[in-house]
């Protein structure tokens, strides 16, 4: 039912352009969600990465003199000092070499 006098195109254009500028809007936040999910995805990457270096590079080490060791060289010793798990433990606590691990293994509380 029309209303005589009423501006059907008018009212038309108006809901047209609502609608319009509702999508705009939806595809702006949309594409920002999509932005700060790729740069917080590539950010915790780099800090599993880093994270992951830090913590496999003393393994890395010990398991390095382990070989040298295993293989007859007795000569190296390990001397960097850590604070953390593996920096606790008889690796570096004093000094990895073949005479520690002897140490350790028949007095393990010195």
């Amino acid at each position: 039912m029309v209303v005589v006098g009423e501006p059907v195109g008018l009212v038309d254009t108006i809901h047209d352009k609502i609608v319009s500028e509702d999508i705009k809007i939806k595809n702006r936040i949309l594409t920002a969600a999509i932005f700060i999910s790729t740069v917080l995805f590539i950010l915790s990457i780099v800090i599993m990465t880093l994270i992951g270096k830090k913590i496999s590079e003393p393994i890395a080490l010990a398991a390095k003199m382990s070989q040298k060791i295993a293989s007859g060289d007795l000569t190296h010793v390990l001397t960097e000092s850590s604070t953390d798990e593996t920096g606790d433990g008889f690796l570096y606590k004093r000094g990895f070499s073949h005479k520690n691990m002897v140490l350790c293994l028949f007095h393990p509380n010195k």
